[in-house]
């Protein structure tokens, strides 16, 4: 039978690096867990996340920071050109916390705004142990989207992205700030929607030509592009 996943606003922290040098201020960090994370997010994907090597923006539209109330223990890391998401979960445990992405919207228009946020403890509840919210005390089942069970009236597929990568960054030779980042692009699937980039890092520090360096990018790209 068809399966399908679908992404969340979250899913957003999931498609940048962090794009700065070794000993940058954007990569090497000390200060409240909340602080952290948040600079981090605003800087790779927030109003402060600039541009890439090819020009382009790699701010995500609408997207906001909630503002800083510095909680947490101090994290000290230095991350240059880790993934964003795995830098964010490894700071919220450090700190026991949690955050979201959630819409900000006063009305069904669409998801045209967010927000980042940061709570201290566990999001919400966990539905996933003592669930006994059904009529005789038994567990909630999940909901499950099928023709067959008569949920949906029918499925199509038409295309799969959830693994396309359309920017990938080769970072080559150098250290520090030094170091060469080539970025390579599938323009036209970046630009598909206003949310659909999602860039990766790759390491070539032993290829000193871009030509080379570019070929492993585009490497990358044809292998995680939507089918």
């Amino acid at each position: 039978r068809p399966e399908f996943a679908l992404r969340g606003y979250n899913d957003l922290l999931v498609s940048e690096p962090i794009l700065y040098a070794a000993g940058s201020a954007q990569s090497s960090k000390s200060a409240a867990a909340e602080t952290v994370a948040k600079e981090f997010v605003n800087e790779n994907i927030g109003p402060g996340a600039g541009l890439d090597g090819l020009g382009v923006s790699r701010v995500r539209p609408g997207l906001t920071v909630e503002a800083d109330a510095a909680s947490g223990d101090t994290w000290t890391g230095r991350r240059a050109y880790q993934n964003l998401s795995d830098v964010l979960l490894e700071v919220a445990e450090f700190a026991t916390a949690d955050y979201m992405i959630e819409g900000t919207n006063d009305d069904d228009s669409g998801p045209t705004s967010f927000e980042y946020r940061w709570r201290d403890g566990q999001w919400g509840e966990d539905k996933t142990r003592g669930n006994t919210a059904g009529p005789g005390g038994e567990p909630n089942p999940a909901v499950v989207f099928s023709p067959w069970l008569g949920t949906v009236q029918s499925q199509t597929v038409r295309e799969n992205k959830l693994d396309d990568i359309n920017v990938c960054y080769v970072a080559g030779p150098g250290i520090g700030a030094a170091r060469v980042v080539d970025t390579v692009s599938n323009a036209v699937a970046e630009s598909s929607d206003p949310w659909a980039r999602r860039a990766v890092m790759r390491d070539a520090k032993d290829e000193g030509r871009a030509t080379a360096r570019e070929d492993r990018g585009n490497e990358v790209l044809n292998k995680f592009k939507a089918k």
